[in-house]
């Protein structure tokens, strides 16, 4: 990708497979991360990471950077993640601030997507899908980009 795009554009072409989970962290001072996670039929999980545009804020950097990853590790946080189960009621406490991180997590299905999008610790009810969902982060950041001839 050699062009800035809005945060929620997805990237399309041949053989870059369908987003099934993105996971977003947007501190309030700081560059924050998106990664996806995408699937292409018969291939293991294709991670890539996008960086925000701090001076344009809801756009992201130019670049959609292919991780190295463990196939196995990748597809055991996925299903670990996927596997929770969370109460959402319609009718909740809100929380927000302007200091501190916002999260989100996507789930995507073909016509189907639900998103859970949190600030800080988010909500209680949640707090089995927002600490599984720190700790995928982490694992994430952990991971360096793919060499350009390496498939991701």
């Amino acid at each position: 990708m050699t062009r800035e795009r809005r945060i929620g554009e997805d990237v399309r072409w041949r053989g870059c497979g369908l987003l099934r989970l993105q996971l977003r962290e947007f501190p309030s001072f700081e560059t924050g991360h998106l990664w996806d996670v995408r699937e292409v039929s018969g291939e293991p999980l294709k991670l890539y990471v996008s960086r925000t545009n701090t001076e344009k804020p809801g756009y992201l950097m130019p670049g959609y950077v292919p991780l190295s990853h463990d196939g196995a590790e990748l597809q055991a946080q996925v299903d670990a993640l996927e596997s929770i189960q969370v109460a959402t009621p319609l009718r909740f406490e809100g929380a927000g601030g302007f200091d501190g991180t916002t999260y989100s997590i996507i789930r995507s299905g073909g016509f189907h997507t639900v998103a859970f999008n949190w600030w800080e610790k988010g909500p209680a009810e949640w707090s089995a899908l927002t600490e599984a969902a720190r700790s995928f982060m982490e694992y994430l950041r952990r991971l360096k980009p793919a060499p350009l001839d390496t498939p991701a």
